[in-house]
């Protein structure tokens, strides 16, 4: 099937390849556009549409990840590369002459073959791909400990021990009842870093009895599929950030409460105003009156110094707070993002990237938090989520113009650099 996307209505076409894959479409559609000429692995004529997207679907020398398909001269070119790969190099055709439409290989998982091996220690996980691959095949929940990167390869394996014989690879394996399970990745799309886990990864979900009088091999089992296929185990839980916090001094209580949140989508955007209110209550004998304070503070999402609706992943961005009014004297001390309207329960935690005023992520994708000559911003860089594309931030951010607050700061030592609350 072909789906043709970024219009309307999706118009579908049989295509009868000699390979075939699970997806709902085999292909997504883009028309007007083309891959950059330099970054063409293989060309050939063809006057039928089906038989170039079949080709690429049964190409067994190269990796063909997008097609581009000139409807006039009726040239078929297969590359490597796609969006995600090389987003730059996928341009707009002006020329009127020329009629050129883009396609995206949906079905990439399809070219690596899984199967596993259960043993009293772990689980052998071996890999075949029909062309030589490029890439990561690691624990879901272990990338940095748990991992191999075959470079060109066509065969390669990993040992995942068991939680009972090793730390590495522990998280990524739970138990069930009387099995194990393993949850691993074969990195399929070409972006980097490696552990970010989009649809067109292959996640493969292995089953090894643990009980001691079974054979080892009497009844493994897998699933195989994307990452919008399979559920990983449900044993994973995650922290939900403490948007209230108050700040006690003597003899005045100042509790400052301020939520700042935006939804980065492709049709809306990202900048949302919000309103900080703080109250302080004198606790004196001699003064009993109570006073509420506003000030509106601005939350932007910067790409190179512009507002941005959608970004492509691994890219810069920017966390920018701004108080509309007062003099600068924010201070940001927690922030987490959620997925939008993801359809699994696993995927809705909220990932911490700000926890008292330090970053918090663990994978190293967000700066510290940083003043600058308009308010308080934060750098990191662009993911996203398996299973959407719209991220929600939350963010609370706390004015420090009416009472005073805890600051963070960088204590720097010779193998790290260390952020503290204080």
């Amino acid at each position: 099937l072909v789906c043709r996307s970024q219009r309307p209505v999706r118009i579908f076409s049989q295509i009868l390849p000699k390979n075939a894959c699970k997806s709902t479409h085999q292909f997504d559609f883009y028309i007007d556009r083309f891959m950059d000429e330099n970054l063409i692995d293989k060309q050939f004529k063809t006057p039928r549409l089906e038989d170039c997207l079949g080709a690429c679907l049964d190409e067994t020398t190269i990796h063909c990840r997008s097609v581009t398909y000139n409807r006039t001269s009726a040239m078929c070119k297969l590359s490597t590369h796609n969006r995600l790969t090389k987003p730059r190099h996928v341009q707009v055709n002006n020329n009127p002459n020329y009629r050129i439409d883009y396609y995206e290989n949906n079905c990439q998982n399809s070219s690596v073959q899984l199967t596993h091996v259960c043993s009293d220690k772990g689980i052998l996980v071996k890999a075949e791909s029909k062309f030589p691959y490029t890439g990561a095949l690691y624990g879901l929940y272990d990338f940095f400990t748990c991992r191999v990167e075959p470079h060109e390869k066509t065969t390669f394996s990993l040992f995942f021990p068991f939680p009972t014989e090793g730390k590495n690879c522990s998280d990524s394996i739970t138990v069930e009842g009387d099995n194990f399970v393993l949850d691993a990745v074969v990195s399929m799309d070409g972006v980097q870093p490696l552990y970010f886990v989009t649809d067109q990864d292959l996640i493969y979900q292995a089953r090894c009895p643990r009980l001691d009088n079974k054979a080892a091999s009497s009844y493994p089992s897998a699933v195989v599929g994307t990452a919008v296929d399979i559920v990983p185990s449900s044993k994973r839980t995650g922290t939900v950030v403490q948007t209230e916090q108050s700040i006690q001094t003597t003899p005045t209580t100042t509790t400052t409460t301020t939520t700042t949140t935006t939804r980065t989508t492709p049709t809306s955007a990202p900048t949302t105003t919000q309103t900080t209110t703080l109250t302080s209550d004198n606790n004196s004998s001699n003064n009993k009156n109570s006073v509420t304070m506003k000030e509106e503070i601005q939350f932007d999402i910067l790409h190179n110094g512009q507002n941005v609706k959608a970004v492509v992943i691994g890219s810069k961005i920017t966390l920018q707070f701004t108080p509309t009014s007062r003099t600068n004297n924010l201070i940001l001390v927690a922030c987490q993002i959620e997925p939008v309207n993801s359809p699994y329960a696993w995927e809705r935690d909220p990932l911490q990237i700000i926890r008292n005023g330090c970053q918090a992520d663990g994978v190293g994708l967000v700066c510290p938090p940083e003043s600058s000559f308009s308010g308080v911003k934060v750098s990191m860089e662009a993911f996203r989520y398996t299973t959407t594309s719209e991220v929600l931030f939350s963010c609370l951010v706390r004015n420090c113009n009416f009472g005073p607050c805890h600051r963070v700061r960088l204590l720097i030592t010779k193998q790290q650099i260390v952020c503290v609350y204080v």
